[in-house]
Protein backbone atom coordinates (compact mmCIF):
# COMPACT_ATOMS: atom_id res chain seq x y z
CA UNK A 1 0.00 0.00 0.00
CA UNK A 2 0.94 3.64 -0.24
CA UNK A 3 0.04 6.73 1.76
CA UNK A 4 -2.16 8.21 0.47
CA UNK A 5 -3.67 5.30 -1.51
CA UNK A 6 -4.20 7.16 -4.78
CA UNK A 7 -5.65 5.24 -7.72
CA UNK A 8 -6.84 6.78 -10.99
CA UNK A 9 -9.80 5.57 -13.00
CA UNK A 10 -7.36 4.54 -15.73
CA UNK A 11 -5.46 2.34 -13.27
CA UNK A 12 -8.67 0.77 -12.03
CA UNK A 13 -9.86 0.13 -15.56
CA UNK A 14 -6.54 -1.55 -16.37
CA UNK A 15 -6.90 -3.87 -13.37
CA UNK A 16 -10.49 -4.73 -14.25
CA UNK A 17 -9.33 -5.59 -17.76
CA UNK A 18 -6.44 -7.67 -16.41
CA UNK A 19 -8.75 -9.81 -14.28
CA UNK A 20 -11.40 -10.16 -16.97
CA UNK A 21 -14.08 -7.93 -15.47
CA UNK A 22 -13.84 -4.82 -17.62
CA UNK A 23 -16.81 -5.90 -19.76
CA UNK A 24 -18.95 -7.34 -16.97
CA UNK A 25 -22.27 -5.51 -17.25
CA UNK A 26 -22.89 -5.01 -13.54
CA UNK A 27 -19.30 -4.03 -12.82
CA UNK A 28 -19.57 -1.37 -15.50
CA UNK A 29 -22.90 -0.21 -14.10
CA UNK A 30 -21.39 0.00 -10.62
CA UNK A 31 -18.41 2.02 -11.86
CA UNK A 32 -20.67 4.39 -13.80
CA UNK A 33 -22.93 4.93 -10.80
CA UNK A 34 -20.01 5.42 -8.39
CA UNK A 35 -18.46 7.96 -10.76
CA UNK A 36 -21.74 9.87 -11.01
CA UNK A 37 -22.40 9.95 -7.26
CA UNK A 38 -18.86 10.80 -6.14
CA UNK A 39 -17.60 12.95 -9.04
CA UNK A 40 -17.70 16.26 -7.13
CA UNK A 41 -16.75 14.96 -3.69
CA UNK A 42 -13.44 16.00 -2.17
CA UNK A 43 -11.80 14.59 0.96
CA UNK A 44 -10.00 16.47 3.76
CA UNK A 45 -6.82 16.10 1.71
CA UNK A 46 -8.44 18.02 -1.18
CA UNK A 47 -8.16 14.86 -3.27
CA UNK A 48 -11.24 13.46 -5.06
CA UNK A 49 -13.09 10.77 -3.12
CA UNK A 50 -12.96 8.48 -6.14
CA UNK A 51 -9.17 8.51 -6.39
CA UNK A 52 -8.40 8.39 -2.67
CA UNK A 53 -11.12 6.05 -1.49
CA UNK A 54 -13.50 4.34 -3.93
CA UNK A 55 -10.92 3.15 -6.47
CA UNK A 56 -8.31 2.11 -3.86
CA UNK A 57 -10.96 0.22 -1.87
CA UNK A 58 -11.92 -1.64 -5.03
CA UNK A 59 -8.30 -2.48 -5.88
CA UNK A 60 -7.73 -3.83 -2.37
CA UNK A 61 -10.73 -6.10 -2.81
CA UNK A 62 -9.50 -7.37 -6.18
CA UNK A 63 -6.01 -7.91 -4.77
CA UNK A 64 -7.51 -10.04 -2.00
CA UNK A 65 -9.19 -12.26 -4.59
CA UNK A 66 -5.94 -12.54 -6.56
CA UNK A 67 -4.13 -13.48 -3.36
CA UNK A 68 -6.62 -16.25 -2.58
CA UNK A 69 -6.42 -17.49 -6.16
CA UNK A 70 -2.60 -17.64 -5.97
CA UNK A 71 -2.92 -19.85 -2.87
CA UNK A 72 -5.05 -22.30 -4.82
CA UNK A 73 -8.25 -21.50 -2.93
CA UNK A 74 -10.90 -23.24 -5.07
CA UNK A 75 -13.47 -20.57 -4.23
CA UNK A 76 -11.31 -18.08 -6.15
CA UNK A 77 -10.45 -20.03 -9.28
CA UNK A 78 -11.82 -16.92 -11.00
CA UNK A 79 -12.08 -13.28 -9.93
CA UNK A 80 -15.70 -12.76 -8.94
CA UNK A 81 -17.55 -9.59 -10.00
CA UNK A 82 -19.40 -9.44 -6.67
CA UNK A 83 -16.21 -8.11 -5.08
CA UNK A 84 -15.73 -4.94 -7.15
CA UNK A 85 -19.47 -4.35 -7.41
CA UNK A 86 -19.67 -4.27 -3.61
CA UNK A 87 -16.68 -1.99 -3.12
CA UNK A 88 -17.57 0.39 -5.93
CA UNK A 89 -21.05 0.85 -4.51
CA UNK A 90 -20.30 0.80 -0.78
CA UNK A 91 -20.74 4.59 -0.30
CA UNK A 92 -23.26 5.16 -3.08
CA UNK A 93 -26.47 4.73 -1.02
CA UNK A 94 -25.36 7.18 1.69
CA UNK A 95 -23.52 9.74 -0.44
CA UNK A 96 -25.94 9.61 -3.35
CA UNK A 97 -29.16 9.13 -1.40
CA UNK A 98 -29.86 6.00 -3.43
CA UNK A 99 -32.38 3.73 -1.74
CA UNK A 100 -32.16 -0.01 -1.24
CA UNK A 101 -35.06 -0.66 -3.67
CA UNK A 102 -33.31 1.47 -6.30
CA UNK A 103 -30.03 -0.45 -5.90
CA UNK A 104 -31.94 -3.74 -6.01
CA UNK A 105 -33.73 -2.71 -9.19
CA UNK A 106 -30.42 -1.88 -10.88
CA UNK A 107 -28.23 -4.73 -9.60
CA UNK A 108 -30.52 -7.42 -8.25
CA UNK A 109 -31.25 -8.71 -4.76
CA UNK A 110 -28.00 -10.60 -4.08
CA UNK A 111 -25.58 -7.73 -4.84
CA UNK A 112 -27.80 -5.42 -2.81
CA UNK A 113 -27.81 -7.71 0.22
CA UNK A 114 -24.01 -8.05 -0.01
CA UNK A 115 -23.64 -4.28 -0.15
CA UNK A 116 -26.12 -3.07 2.42
CA UNK A 117 -24.26 -3.97 5.67
CA UNK A 118 -21.47 -1.65 4.49
CA UNK A 119 -23.77 1.38 4.38
CA UNK A 120 -24.45 3.89 7.16
CA UNK A 121 -28.14 3.42 6.50
CA UNK A 122 -27.86 -0.16 7.76
CA UNK A 123 -26.70 1.17 11.17
CA UNK A 124 -29.12 4.07 11.54
CA UNK A 125 -30.30 2.62 14.88
CA UNK A 126 -26.79 2.99 16.39
CA UNK A 127 -26.26 6.14 18.45
CA UNK A 128 -22.52 6.78 18.21
CA UNK A 129 -19.67 6.27 15.75
CA UNK A 130 -17.86 3.95 18.17
CA UNK A 131 -20.96 1.81 18.49
CA UNK A 132 -21.36 1.76 14.73
CA UNK A 133 -17.84 0.47 14.10
CA UNK A 134 -18.20 -2.17 16.80
CA UNK A 135 -21.61 -3.28 15.57
CA UNK A 136 -20.51 -3.29 11.94
CA UNK A 137 -17.59 -5.64 12.43
CA UNK A 138 -19.63 -7.83 14.78
CA UNK A 139 -22.26 -8.27 12.08
CA UNK A 140 -19.66 -8.76 9.33
CA UNK A 141 -18.38 -11.89 11.11
CA UNK A 142 -21.46 -13.80 10.01
CA UNK A 143 -21.66 -12.55 6.43
CA UNK A 144 -20.26 -13.60 3.05
CA UNK A 145 -16.73 -12.82 1.89
CA UNK A 146 -17.63 -9.92 -0.50
CA UNK A 147 -19.16 -8.01 2.42
CA UNK A 148 -16.41 -8.93 4.87
CA UNK A 149 -13.64 -8.02 2.45
CA UNK A 150 -15.48 -4.89 1.38
CA UNK A 151 -15.56 -3.80 5.01
CA UNK A 152 -11.84 -4.45 5.49
CA UNK A 153 -10.88 -2.79 2.21
CA UNK A 154 -12.98 0.26 3.08
CA UNK A 155 -11.41 0.56 6.51
CA UNK A 156 -7.85 0.06 5.25
CA UNK A 157 -8.28 2.73 2.57
CA UNK A 158 -9.57 5.16 5.20
CA UNK A 159 -6.82 4.29 7.68
CA UNK A 160 -4.21 5.14 5.05
CA UNK A 161 -5.46 8.71 4.93
CA UNK A 162 -4.57 10.08 8.35
CA UNK A 163 -2.00 12.45 6.88
CA UNK A 164 -3.87 15.77 6.77
CA UNK A 165 -5.98 17.86 9.16
CA UNK A 166 -8.07 17.07 11.16
CA UNK A 167 -5.91 13.99 11.84
CA UNK A 168 -2.64 15.93 11.81
CA UNK A 169 -2.03 19.42 13.16
CA UNK A 170 -1.39 21.65 10.16
CA UNK A 171 1.27 23.65 11.99
CA UNK A 172 3.20 21.07 14.01
CA UNK A 173 2.47 17.90 12.06
CA UNK A 174 1.57 16.16 15.32
CA UNK A 175 -1.22 13.57 15.44
CA UNK A 176 -4.52 14.81 16.82
CA UNK A 177 -7.00 13.11 19.14
CA UNK A 178 -9.27 12.13 16.24
CA UNK A 179 -6.44 10.17 14.66
CA UNK A 180 -5.61 8.47 17.93
CA UNK A 181 -9.25 7.44 18.35
CA UNK A 182 -9.38 6.00 14.84
CA UNK A 183 -6.19 3.98 15.38
CA UNK A 184 -7.56 2.69 18.68
CA UNK A 185 -10.69 1.49 16.88
CA UNK A 186 -8.50 -0.26 14.32
CA UNK A 187 -6.48 -1.90 17.05
CA UNK A 188 -9.39 -3.05 19.22
CA UNK A 189 -12.05 -3.86 16.61
CA UNK A 190 -10.79 -4.04 13.04
CA UNK A 191 -7.45 -5.82 13.42
CA UNK A 192 -8.86 -8.77 15.41
CA UNK A 193 -11.51 -9.16 12.72
CA UNK A 194 -8.86 -8.99 9.98
CA UNK A 195 -6.78 -11.63 11.77
CA UNK A 196 -9.76 -13.98 11.81
CA UNK A 197 -11.08 -13.34 8.29
CA UNK A 198 -7.92 -12.56 6.32
CA UNK A 199 -4.87 -13.61 8.38
CA UNK A 200 -2.41 -13.55 5.49
CA UNK A 201 -3.62 -10.54 3.50
CA UNK A 202 -5.46 -7.73 5.30
CA UNK A 203 -4.19 -8.56 8.78
CA UNK A 204 -0.47 -8.11 7.88
CA UNK A 205 -1.28 -4.87 6.05
CA UNK A 206 -3.08 -3.43 9.07
CA UNK A 207 -0.21 -4.49 11.32
CA UNK A 208 2.33 -2.89 8.99
CA UNK A 209 0.26 0.29 8.92
CA UNK A 210 0.05 0.41 12.74
CA UNK A 211 3.83 -0.05 12.90
CA UNK A 212 4.31 2.77 10.40
CA UNK A 213 2.18 5.19 12.43
CA UNK A 214 3.88 4.27 15.71
CA UNK A 215 7.31 4.77 14.16
CA UNK A 216 6.37 8.10 12.58
CA UNK A 217 4.50 9.41 15.60
CA UNK A 218 6.26 8.15 18.72
CA UNK A 219 3.57 9.48 21.06
CA UNK A 220 0.94 7.08 19.68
Amino acid sequence: FSIPPLVTEKQLEAKLDEVGLSKDTKVRMALTLANAVHKNQIRYSRVPVLEEHIYPTTLFGIAYQEHEKSKGNPEFSMIHPEGPITTLLHDVPDDGNVSKPEISKMFGQTPTELLWPLTDEFYRYVRSYDEKISEKFRILKGLSWPTQIGGLADRLANSLCYYTPPYIDSQTGEPQAVMQRQLKRDQLIVIPFAKEVSPDFFFPMFMELMSYYRTKYHQL
